[in-house]
């Protein structure tokens, strides 16, 4: 795309960010790239967002190309073009974050999309790479609790987006630290950790010390809960139990 070469062809505006009274400008090191995008006019001042210019009265706007920390100025119909490409990208990508946490790469994902296209015909199915992707984390994570406990919250949060019950996931999560102490040659016991907006049954629960059977019995999360943000996030503190001596109790 003609689009793609302008972008990393174009010139960067070097800028230094300063503050007015009414206006927030931007100092440049040569004020002659100050420059009006349309009719090439010096401008008194680098605009840092979109302005007319005060000789051919057309819009100027001021955007940041191809990763650059500083603002170029370019035409209304360039911003279009630009915009037009980080729609593209974002339609690509829609979902793209849930999974790059656990290393899943943009050729992956990609490569999943293309063999869902293939197998099923459907052109937009995010959600579904999305979907099987985490599903291979699960497998691969198979042994690693702690990685499967942030899998699992991230499923469960991917479920509420989605408008469905994240419950069973938010409990797989809960019971993933339990297993990884559980692996462990150390005794633990547990503490309720509530969380901000959280319900009255779970405030009742807070800093409330559990056995390793009574965590597994699952108090938390509360199916009920009528958290802020829609669900409950309350979780446990792993405690290393100790002896009257203060020593770490091991398994027997």
């Amino acid at each position: 795309m003609d689009i793609f070469k302008w972008l990393f062809s174009k010139k960067v505006v070097f800028t230094e960010n300063l503050q007015s009274d009414d206006l927030e400008i931007s100092k440049i090191e040569n004020e002659s790239k100050a420059v009006c995008p349309y009719c090439n006019s010096k401008l008194k001042k680098f605009p840092v967002r979109k302005t007319k210019c005060i000789f051919c009265k057309k819009t100027i706007f001021a955007r940041k190309l191809h990763n650059s920390v500083f603002k170029s100025l370019i035409t209304e119909d360039e911003a279009k073009e630009i915009d037009k490409v980080k729609e593209i990208e974002y339609l690509q990508f829609k979902g793209f974050h849930d999974l790059e946490n656990f290393g899943v790469t943009k050729d992956e994902f990609l490569k999943r999309k293309e063999e869902n296209y293939l197998n099923y015909g459907i052109e937009n199915n995010n959600d579904d790479v999305i979907w099987s992707l985490f599903n291979e984390l699960l497998i691969k994570n198979v042994n690693d609790f702690d990685k499967l406990r942030m899998i699992y919250y991230s499923m469960a949060v991917k479920l509420h987006q989605e408008g469905k019950d994240n419950f069973k996931y938010l409990q797989l999560s809960a019971k993933a630290l339990l297993d990884s102490c559980q692996n462990s040659d150390l005794v633990f016991d547990f503490q309720i950790i509530t969380a901000k907006g959280c319900c009255e049954n779970c405030r009742s629960n807070d800093g409330k010390i559990l056995s390793m059977q009574q965590a597994y019995l699952l108090p938390i999360p509360c199916k009920e809960c009528d958290n802020t943000i829609g669900f409950c996030r309350c979780t446990y503190g792993a405690l290393a139990t100790r002896n009257s001596e203060g020593m770490l109790v091991t398994k027997k």
